[in-house]
């Protein structure tokens, strides 16, 4: 393709867009009074855009003042086709505005839900209540060969505190040696290897008994 059939391409393709858009913007309802309605959509965008998050403000903030300024130069100009699709484009982004801000208000629910979620947990593990009920169940964990030696299970509490968000620290490497701990938020003490192995052998031992 030469470079003039190029540009007849590109110019062809911007104007199937502009008629795509202005096909589009016939199925909007046109307000009676435009000048009044883009007085109002000036309003809510000016109440909307600050609910957005930052990152996001500002981006929204322009498009919306340059649609506005566009609007209102099709008023002044009686350019009724492109002021039907800048009041098309208003409605439009001012509906991703709105997706935007219940969005973000969804994520930061979720993420005070989370926290809240950990800070329950920081208090349940740092009494030892909840260590004491994760011991006992790794203990009676077993596979075919029968009960998980401690060094398989440690791991295992790691993963439990750190689902639960505790930040964890585990000082152990590849093999847990008697000294080795995992300290969590709410614990910072932590229980080295050696309680865990001496505990997990005496729930075993008692379960034996029965």
């Amino acid at each position: 393709m030469s470079e003039l059939e190029a540009f007849i391409a590109e110019l062809e393709a911007e104007n199937d867009y502009k008629e795509e858009m202005r096909l589009k913007a016939k199925r909007y309802k046109q307000p009676k009074d435009p000048n009044a309605w883009l007085n109002r959509i000036e309003a809510i965008y000016r109440n909307e855009l600050p609910k957005l998050p930052p990152e996001l403000f500002d981006e929204f903030n322009r498009l919306s003042a340059s649609q506005l300024k566009l609007a209102r130069h099709c008023l002044k100009t009686e350019d009724s086709d492109e002021l039907a699709v800048t009041i098309m484009l208003l409605y439009e982004n001012l509906k991703i505005v709105r997706d935007n801000i219940q969005l973000s208000r969804a994520f930061h629910y979720s993420a005070s839900q989370r926290e809240k979620g950990r800070e329950g947990a920081k208090a349940r593990w740092g009494n030892r209540t909840e260590l004491d009920l994760a011991i006992t169940a790794l203990a009676n964990k077993q596979d075919h060969w029968g009960p998980l030696p401690t060094a398989e299970l440690w791991p295992l509490l790691y993963a439990m505190l750190d689902d639960k968000g505790l930040n964890p620290n585990d000082t152990s490497r590849e093999k847990p040696k008697n000294k080795d701990k995992i300290t969590w938020d709410g614990y910072p003490k932590g229980i080295t290897y050696k309680t865990f192995t001496n505990q997990i052998s005496a729930r075993r031992q008692k379960k034996s008994k029965k």
